[in-house]
């Protein structure tokens, strides 16, 4: 079954690329890839607009078989949630357009479900319940017009809340939150594919 990731930092990307024995194919183009022969991680920077674009291109690259898991992973701000906390998003929406696409789930999740708002810039106000980012939003949309609706997922580490502002985070904490919540992301694709097989 293939899996294609979608990830902004090469600090989130680096776990998975470890944990998944990803290796860089593909040295020239608009976005990195690392992949074998099942799993595929296209690298591609901060912002939503990127994230869309490198969705696409990797798509480009991969085509769709039937069944294909597509996932975004990464780190996301939360205003009380604990550090390290692990979640899956139910409802992504746009902070600059308003656009929002809920998620399918044809299985059980293995972590909390969150709100998860994506911002057009940086910020730590904290303002609202959910957990925030600034991909999500634009690989959804990209992903959604790609696949099947439950095929799709945003998977969230906490990375920062209002007791532990995100300001000057270092890559190393990054990755160390990510690498610590791989069993988790692991378990995620375990059901994802699961339900794939099983659905009619």
């Amino acid at each position: 079954m293939q899996i294609n990731f979608v990830v902004a930092l090469p600090a989130e990307a680096r776990p998975i690329n470890a944990r998944f024995g990803l290796k860089r194919r593909q040295p020239d183009g608009d976005f990195p890839v690392y992949r074998n022969d099942e799993t595929a991680l296209v690298l591609c920077g901060v912002g939503k607009a990127a994230a869309a674009a490198a969705t696409r291109f990797l798509h480009g690259r991969n085509g769709s078989p039937n069944g294909a898991l597509w996932l975004n992973a990464g780190i996301a701000g939360h205003p009380s949630a604990a550090i390290g906390t692990p979640m899956l998003a139910r409802r992504i929406s746009d902070a600059e357009t308003g656009q929002a696409w809920e998620a399918r789930f044809g299985f059980e999740p293995p972590c909390a479900m969150e709100d998860l708002v994506t911002l057009g810039r940086p910020g730590f106000g904290y303002d609202r319940p959910c957990a925030f980012d600034m991909e999500a939003a634009g690989f959804f949309s990209a992903a959604r017009g790609i696949t099947a609706p439950g095929l799709v997922q945003c998977f969230k580490v906490i990375s920062d809340n209002r007791d532990n502002p995100g300001h000057g985070i270092s890559a190393k904490t990054v990755s160390r939150l990510i690498e610590a919540r791989l069993d988790t992301l692991a378990l995620l694709l375990a059901r994802m594919g699961k339900s794939v097989i099983n659905s009619p």
